[in-house]
């Protein structure tokens, strides 16, 4: 009852000769404890249970465990009506010779999640193998060097950013020099020069304030952290969906001293940038400027391998394509991405779970949270 016998509520540290459970039974509110590592583990299946609490004592709280009635609540409704435009329109700037899945992931998992259109930007090199996997999606063809995004293709994509509701930046861009480049341009305004023939014409430019809704995965977010002023580059509220690697060096530290206190740590960052933080991992955190934190019931290995973070952008992007706001978007989104590992896990198991088999599965996650 409450949690095994040697497991601290507070910390989740775990005595050694603490009790494992199969059923842990607790009453009103689950315990911070039990999404934290090692006590997590020794929970077995974990059941919250009513004893008829006042709703009235938790309205202050911050910090709250995704449950499938929050994510109901966001959800957009799908009307009889609609047309592509009615469900957002998404940019995915991704993809280099080394990493096209990731490219494929993100496009696919933001026509699964919903989005009314998906335009995929990528080297055009990678364009023929991308597009022979994915019809669903528009391409947007950009310069490249070697098979990695140029520098030069940030002219080409400042013409199209008004066109979308929401822009994901990252998925399999590689760390190139070029490619470093563009990201630090298209985040800080640098223009570039438009021309017809040999007539230079007026110069666009991408900034913080004209780019759409902001999502940054990957190695974008490796690409940001080698810039020494990132977050004042970052439109506010940006979405990050760092893993603890990732985190550690936006942040300049260890991957220990992220994992350390996940919570607090994606808290603390979250304020700190003035950016909504998806702290991935098991029982994933999403972590709101405003102190808001929201906990993800998940926690399974099967999610442990290549290319499930490429879905769970392209998720989250589709959310936000489609008028969630940032914190509502990251967290549902993240819940839907772990609501479909669920789901394969069930069918084909953890060992051999690919990131495709995700995918696949994201439109069971919405129908069953939805009914539609």
């Amino acid at each position: 009852m409450d949690g095994p016998t040697g497991l601290d509520y507070d910390t989740g540290a775990l005595d050694e000769r603490a009790v494992v459970a199969d059923l842990t039974v607790t009453f009103a509110y689950p315990k911070l404890g039990h999404f934290r590592f090692p006590g997590a583990s020794a929970l077995g299946e974990l059941v919250i249970a009513d004893i008829g609490t006042d709703p009235a004592l938790a309205a202050d709280v911050a910090l709250e465990v995704v449950t499938p009635e929050m994510v109901r609540e966001w959800l957009p409704p799908r009307p009889p009506n609609a047309h592509k435009g009615t469900f957002g329109k998404a940019l995915i700037v991704a993809g280099s010779v080394n990493y096209t899945g990731a490219a494929y992931l993100a496009g696919a998992a933001a026509t699964r999640a919903g989005a009314g259109l998906v335009t995929l930007a990528l080297p055009a090199a990678i364009h023929t193998a991308v597009a022979a996997c994915l019809a669903e999606v528009t391409y947007l063809l950009l310069p490249h060097e070697l098979g990695a995004i140029s520098a030069g293709a940030t002219r080409v994509l400042a013409e199209r950013l008004e066109e979308y509701d929401a822009l994901l930046l990252g998925p399999g861009l590689g760390r190139e020099p070029e490619t470093s480049a563009f990201v630090e341009a298209l985040l800080g305004g640098v223009r570039g020069r438009r021309r017809l023939g040999f007539v230079g014409a007026e110069e666009s430019t991408a900034s913080p304030r004209t780019l759409p809704p902001l999502v940054v995965d990957a190695d974008g977010l490796n690409i940001l952290a080698e810039m020494a002023d990132w977050p004042k580059r970052l439109p506010p509220e940006s979405i990050l969906t760092p893993h603890p690697g990732e985190m550690a060096r936006l942040m300049r530290c260890t991957i220990g001293d992220v994992q350390a206190d996940r919570v607090a740590i994606a808290q603390a960052q979250a304020a700190a940038w003035g950016q909504v933080v998806v702290l991935k991992g098991a029982h994933t955190v999403v972590a709101a400027p405003d102190g808001r934190v929201a906990i993800q019931p998940f926690a399974n290995p099967g999610l442990a391998t290549a290319g499930t973070g490429d879905v769970l952008a392209g998720t989250i992007v589709a959310l936000r394509a489609q008028g969630l706001a940032s914190f509502e978007a990251a967290t549902a989104g993240a819940y839907l991405h772990g609501l479909a590992g669920e789901l394969a896990r069930v069918e084909v198991g953890v060992a051999g779970m690919v990131a495709g088999d995700v995918l696949a599965r994201l439109p069971q996650a919405w129908q069953h949270i939805t009914g539609m």
